[in-house]
């Protein structure tokens, strides 16, 4: 297996759940979002794991609902694989911060989400207005960032037939709310909930090319 350091380009699934999320989302009202709005309910959640902060994050999204998700049953569900959009790759109970203990992309918990009954959850790239409008019709959303809000490397990865990229200091919140000055997260790392202003926000959701998990 080969590590290299390359320009920015993110693996990407085509699976049928991409295909029906993007119908899905294609469908969805074209008004304007409002220009701030924020979710009052959705609860501080902290990782039971070192490195669980994207269970952590969808299962304090699906606790808005009043139908929790837990982290084990995350875990249960997805498993493990070497590339982040089919599983979690390395040990839960790793150090953060590297790429052999790493993490799990969106994917995998769409599809885990669907199982639960969250029938209306899908995953996407890039988009501030999808990030805004799903926000301001009552959804979380779980984002993919930098833990440290700062940039970083890019390396790509070519495991067999396989492509896909990882980035150090892989990080998942929830956002919560959005206004003229940034977004609201809940960032399962110390289970506290601040605002992060739109230009540090953007810096570091744009590392992972916007990815991001709208539980609904």
């Amino acid at each position: 297996m080969n590590i290299s350091v390359s320009p920015r380009r993110m693996y990407r699934l085509i699976p049928l759940i991409l295909l029906l999320c993007v119908t899905f989302n294609g469908a969805q009202s074209v008004a304007a979002s409002p220009t701030s709005y924020k979710l009052l309910d959705l609860p501080a959640m902290g990782q039971v794991w070192n490195l669980s902060c994207e269970y952590a994050a969808t299962s304090a999204a699906t606790a808005f609902y009043g139908s929790m998700i837990t982290q084990q049953s995350f875990l249960d569900a997805i498993g493990y694989n070497n590339n982040p959009h089919m599983g979690f790759r390395g040990r839960i109970t790793g150090p953060w911060g590297g790429t052999r203990d790493y993490g799990v992309y969106a994917e995998p918990i769409a599809t885990a989400l669907h199982s639960f009954g969250f029938t209306r959850s899908y995953f996407f790239y890039g988009g501030v207005d999808t990030l805004k409008d799903e926000i301001a019709a009552n959804h979380p959303v779980v984002v993919w960032i930098t833990g440290t809000y700062r940039s970083s490397s890019r390396f790509i990865v070519q495991d067999g037939d396989e492509t896909y990229s990882l980035i150090p200091n892989e990080h998942a919140v929830t956002v919560y709310g959005y206004d003229d000055v940034g977004v609201w997260v809940m960032d399962p790392s110390t289970a506290t909930k601040y605002r992060v202003g739109w230009g540090v926000f953007l810096n570091a959701w744009n590392q992972f090319d916007g990815m991001g998990l709208v539980v609904a």
